[in-house]
């Protein structure tokens, strides 16, 4: 008898954004470039996203970027709402450089 939770596969749900080329490379102050080759396109808007959870996936179409990266884990989701959370306690008490510098403490999973 086989073990059926050894056989499931983690599924990935991903989260996909579009955005105009246009205005991505106007953000960044760059012109648009002389070839029309997606994977140069890619290649040049890849870095600006390097904060989102890998694999990141670009898909151009005419002038559209669809970006497409993994959904966050809820545990991920719950940590960054209470970060939300405690950065609007200290706003309400005008502590806004407090709010700002919150940290989140990497490796334990707790807030500082």
């Amino acid at each position: 008898m086989k073990n059926n939770s050894s056989e499931r596969k983690m599924e990935i749900t991903f989260c996909t954004l579009r955005h105009s080329i246009r205005s991505l490379l106007d953000l960044q102050g760059e012109p648009l470039p002389q070839s029309g080759n997606p994977a140069d396109l890619a290649f040049r808007v890849g870095p600006w996203f390097h904060f989102l959870p890998m694999p990141v996936l670009f898909d151009i179409q005419g002038d559209d970027v669809l970006i497409s990266y993994p959904d966050e884990p809820e545990s991920a989701k719950a940590q960054a709402a209470e970060l939300v959370r405690r950065a609007e306690q200290r706003a309400d008490t005008c502590d806004d450089a407090g709010a700002a510098s919150l940290p989140l403490r990497h490796g334990d999973g707790e807030f500082g």
